[in-house]
């Protein structure tokens, strides 16, 4: 989008320092930012981390969604993963029910729906590189989200 202002948020090196595995505290830190629109891309994503920490995934992926979409006040963007589903019926659209095999599945489908925000999910089954129907680009597939929520 021309002539926004992008802020960056997270542990580290960005112009804003958060925490998501300390969701009860994103409140007083995301408020200041008085942003329009707040694009999460920040996960616990491996897989194998999540099955040993499933309490800080819920947290991360499952909790702090909403506690940044409320905080924040703003538009909401969830990127979120296909793992929420089983893989029995694809192809799944947007109205298909999750059933996660996955801690990490569970904890993304948690965070898809924040309480009290305007919010839209986008569930990206391949972030980079090449899908089996060729190559498929986020930055293609979040615009069309980011258009929705106009």
């Amino acid at each position: 989008m021309r002539g926004a202002t992008v802020f960056t948020a997270g542990r580290q090196g960005c112009d804003i320092t958060i925490d998501l595995a300390e969701p009860d505290g994103l409140a007083a830190v995301v408020a200041g930012a008085r942003a329009d629109v707040v694009v999460n891309c920040a996960a616990m994503s491996s897989l194998s981390a999540c099955q040993a920490k499933p309490t800080l995934a819920l947290k991360v992926n499952g909790k702090s969604p909403g506690a940044l979409a409320r905080a924040s006040g703003a538009r909401f963007v969830q990127l979120s993963t296909d793992l929420v589903f089983d893989g029995d019926v694809a192809p799944y659209h947007a109205g298909s029910s999750p059933r996660p095999l996955s801690v990490y599945g569970l904890s993304k489908a948690a965070g898809e729906s924040p309480a009290g925000a305007a919010w839209l999910a986008r569930r990206l089954p391949v972030l980079v590189g090449r899908s089996c129907g060729g190559p498929r680009r986020v930055a293609a597939r979040l615009g069309v989200g980011l258009a929705e929520i106009r």
